[in-house]
């Protein structure tokens, strides 16, 4: 089904339920929707934040993780436990979350370049990674989200290089230039058939045409700011929380 022209305020946070059929991790409230920031980048996100622990797995446009907690000083956090690997990993794994609540994180325990350390599952789903050189746009990045295969951009001359090409069968599409001296190279500008609008300051103002089939929630100034208040870093969360947590068992 075709929508009307849809332009979502900057003041307000705009999530587009397109359709949506977002996986759900096993056993949990977790669900996987695509963030759309307001300057013009997009993360894939895996968000239990509705859950006490609040943790948000966020993926960004290059394939890399950045995972977040909100309130860490209340979350029932364990990090790896160092004495189950290898001690040459121990700088890898260390200060590296495996359960949050009852949310679990296997992470890869090889050694490989890129995927040591890296997460396996994530609240049940399944993560794996393009993990031959070769493939140079891929090299180190999220292969398959679940059932959900991402892609990366090849061409090495454009601004957009290494940076997600396809959700599934969803085609992201990013300028190649700035455009009438408005800052737009690299930025997205369609996901699928779904054009985003742009100010003269180069940020989002709106969508405009045809829904790309899974959920969009739009993340404008106000809600960046609140994530940045509410919520810490995975590599910050020793050193904002008084005490340690307990290893895992």
């Amino acid at each position: 089904m075709k929508k009307n022209i849809f332009i979502a305020a900057l003041s307000l946070l705009t999530v587009l339920f397109f359709s949506a059929r977002p996986l759900h991790a096993e056993k949990t409230k977790g669900k996987i929707y695509l963030a759309v920031l307001y300057y013009g980048q997009i993360s894939l996100v895996i968000d239990f934040s509705s859950e006490k622990m609040g943790l948000m797995a966020v993926l960004d446009e290059i394939g890399k993780w950045d995972l977040q907690i909100k309130d860490p000083q209340n979350a029932e956090v364990k990090f790896v436990n160092l004495k189950k690997i290898p001690e040459y990993m121990h700088k890898v794994f260390e200060g590296k979350i495996s359960k949050i609540g009852d949310i679990k994180i296997d992470r890869y325990a090889v050694d490989h370049p890129v995927l040591m350390g890296q997460p396996r599952t994530i609240g049940g789903i399944p993560i794996k990674y393009y993990d031959k050189s070769e493939n140079k746009a891929g090299y180190g990045k999220v292969m398959r989200i679940g059932n959900t295969i991402l892609r990366y951009h090849a061409y090495q001359t454009l601004p957009y290089y290494g940076k997600l090409s396809h959700i599934g069968k969803i085609r992201i599409e990013y300028f190649k230039k700035d455009v009438k001296g408005v800052p737009l190279a690299g930025k997205v500008s369609k996901i699928g058939k779904l054009k985003v609008i742009y100010n003269d300051q180069g940020e989002i103002t709106g969508f405009q045409g045809t829904e790309p089939g899974f959920e969009i929630e739009f993340w404008d100034k106000k809600k960046l700011n609140s994530m940045e208040e509410q919520a810490v870093k995975e590599e910050e969360l020793e050193k904002k929380v008084d005490a340690l947590f307990d290893e895992e068992e």
